[in-house]
């Protein structure tokens, strides 16, 4: 069985910049994996999909404009690949997180 995930694309002007970090900052503690810029992933559950509905209103408070779609696969990337991905992304976490605190 193929992996549905949650595709989000946003923009928010670029002045101020905080908000842009802000923005970036919620996404990166949620876990999504950039695509490339305001491109984000996400495996589809309902949380993530709860969590993007949500980030689309805060976009919103700073004058940019979220969408989001949920799809069976990417014709580009593998289910595999992704999840090798996030797997990628979680490691470099821990391991910055283990090194702070040994």
């Amino acid at each position: 069985m193929n992996q549905k995930w949650i595709l989000a694309f946003y923009s928010i002007p670029s002045k101020p910049e905080k908000n842009r970090v802000k923005i970036y900052r919620k996404l990166q503690k949620h876990g999504a994996l950039a695509l490339k810029d305001g491109v984000y992933i996400l495996p589809f559950t309902p949380d993530n999909y709860e969590f993007f509905t949500w980030l689309r209103g805060e976009v919103a408070l700073f004058d940019g404009s979220m969408n989001f779609t949920t799809v069976e696969k990417l014709d580009t990337i593998s289910d595999d690949e992704l999840i090798a991905s996030f797997i990628a992304l979680a490691t470099s976490t821990y391991e910055a997180i283990a090194e702070k605190i040994s």
